[in-house]
């Protein structure tokens, strides 16, 4: 009688280590599961900002300017560089330009942004004394919304904008 006793105990520790075991193995797959989630949500935000530029991604990005004398030319195909040129453009404050001839004059330099799937597309970039940056689309219309880049940017964007 007595053993039968302690074999109840037993049954009944083994039953409750066995449910406490299962509720935490429980519990376990959820974490798991919310950090999984997480860390796609994550994956997804770093790709949508990693070098998308209108929902395209930036193969190369090139500047040229164009003097009466001579004409200068920079470019890069660096990810790390283009993903911090397009975030700059991302972060930076819309003005509104206005594109008569006295505007396209003082354009420092044309930038033309090639995309993976090989299509193009034309920017204005403005530099002023203050080291002030604006891009805008090149496009035929008296103004357009441009972009100025702050000036809290990483130093080697603001290099790559003004070197030409």
């Amino acid at each position: 009688m007595f053993h039968k006793g302690v074999k109840e105990i037993r049954k009944n520790m083994y039953l409750f280590i066995l449910v406490i075991v299962f509720l935490n193995l429980i519990g376990c797959s959820n974490i798991t599961s919310s950090s999984k989630s997480s860390s796609s949500a994550k994956q997804k935000e770093i790709k949508e900002t990693l070098m998308v530029f209108e929902k395209k991604e930036i193969k190369e990005i090139t500047l040229i300017n164009i003097n009466e004398d001579d004409i200068s030319k920079a470019g890069t195909d660096n990810e790390d560089l283009v993903n911090q040129i397009v975030t700059a453009i991302k972060a930076g404050t819309s003005k509104k330009i206005s594109l008569d001839k006295k505007a396209r004059d003082a354009v420092h330099a044309n930038m033309e942004v090639i995309f993976k799937d090989d299509s193009k597309e034309s920017l204005l970039v403005w530099v002023d004394d203050k080291n002030n940056i604006i891009i805008a689309k090149d496009v035929d219309k008296g103004s357009v919304q441009g972009i100025q880049i702050d000036g809290d940017v990483p130093k080697i964007v603001l290099n790559f904008l003004k070197q030409v």
